[in-house]
């Protein structure tokens, strides 16, 4: 994936991130085999291989196999598995791969750092099986936090966007915003649950002194987005990756902040490492604000294929977010050092541009 690749190179020398702080550091991500996990990894990775810092760092899996096959081109080696097994036993830089499951209690190594990234953010697991996202959310969340208090890390909870619900403005969305949420709708499993969740950091953090600070990414698009991703935007580049019409099932006037996922892999780990303690920080960007209906007028446009509306079936509207309007400010992490460095309509041409290569 060339240009995935540039542009993390990209981002790692324009970053405000003071890479160095983090020589000799042992950081735990969970989610690493999703879209925003795997770019914060590989992000970890390339910075320690460009600045020749040395950094460990594990990755908790479910799927040990699918998560062989997405690292094998780096130093990787199992917890179960003899150290002389790694491909570079003598490098700086490693990851480790633990199988187990953030709602499951295990003991993990002691780490510096933790970031949290496990989550079922996709629209289908919210009607399909919603009693398993809250599971996730809380017990997965409580585990970390758990795991965090023992070992006086500091720890990253990737939370999301949906947690302001519907707030009837038509203007940005600052960290203290608080909209309307409806629970008796099953839909309501993700953002009330990682609204609990966020609670649960900040009371960690009163009442244990954890060092935990948060962060909300919303409508997060790239080239490590998983195949099974269901939101509107991954469904979309599919389409264009494969040559086809791009079918929307609304008359697309919802506004959404879009985030390029080395972008929103940039901020997390910029938060993680000047992020104020007990504090919560946006992750959009500004410059790459559309509607639904404009990123497929971008990618039919990058694609040569048509926009096709139709009629969505109501076991389709239940994964639907109520909110037309979900822009978030960025001033508060723009603040830390972070700046966006991809516009939506240059992202989406290179994610369909690397895709399309992986299936050449």
């Amino acid at each position: 994936m060339k240009n995935y690749i540039n542009d993390l190179k990209s981002a790692i020398t324009a970053s405000s991130v003071n890479w160095s702080e983090f020589e000799g550091k042992k950081i735990f991500v969970t989610g690493a085999t999703g879209m925003i996990g795997r770019a914060v990894v590989d992000m970890l990775y390339m910075a320690g291989e460009i600045y020749n810092i040395g950094i460990s760092i594990y990755v908790l899996v479910r799927d040990l196999k699918k998560a062989r096959e997405l690292y094998k081109e780096k130093n990787v080696y199992d917890n179960c598995a003899d150290i002389n097994t790694r491909k570079d036993a003598s490098a700086n830089i490693s990851i480790t791969l633990i199988q187990g499951d953030v709602c499951q209690k295990q003991s993990y190594p002691a780490t510096d750092y933790i970031i949290h990234a496990a989550s079922y953010g996709d629209p289908a697991a919210f009607v399909k099986d919603p009693v398993s996202v809250i599971k996730a959310n809380l017990e997965g969340t409580m585990n970390m936090l758990e795991y965090a208090k023992e070992n006086n890390s500091r720890i990253l909870f990737v939370s999301t966007g949906e947690v302001y619900g519907y707030t009837g403005k038509a203007e940005p969305y600052i960290e203290e915003e608080i909209g309307r949420l409806d629970f008796n709708k099953s839909r309501s499993c993700y953002p009330e649950s990682k609204r609990a969740a966020e609670n649960m950091c900040v009371c960690y953090s009163e009442q244990y002194g954890v060092d935990v600070v948060r962060c909300r990414p919303c409508h997060t698009y790239g080239q490590t987005m998983t195949e099974k991703d269901s939101r509107v935007a991954a469904q979309f580049i599919r389409n264009a990756v494969d040559g086809e019409n791009i079918v929307m099932k609304s008359a697309g006037n919802q506004k959404r902040s879009m985030c390029y996922v080395v972008d929103t892999a940039n901020a997390i780990i910029t938060i993680l490492q000047k992020g104020e303690r007990s504090q919560v920080y946006n992750i959009g960007n500004h410059a790459s604000e559309v509607t639904i209906r404009q990123m497929a007028r971008i990618l039919t446009k990058t694609a040569g294929t048509k926009l096709v509306i139709q009629i969505p079936e109501e076991e389709e509207k239940k994964g639907y977010s109520v909110s037309e309007y979900q822009i978030l400010s960025d001033e508060k992490l723009i603040r830390l050092g972070w700046k966006p460095l991809t516009k939506v309509e240059d992202g989406l041409e290179k994610v369909v541009q690397d895709l399309k290569s992986m299936k050449i």
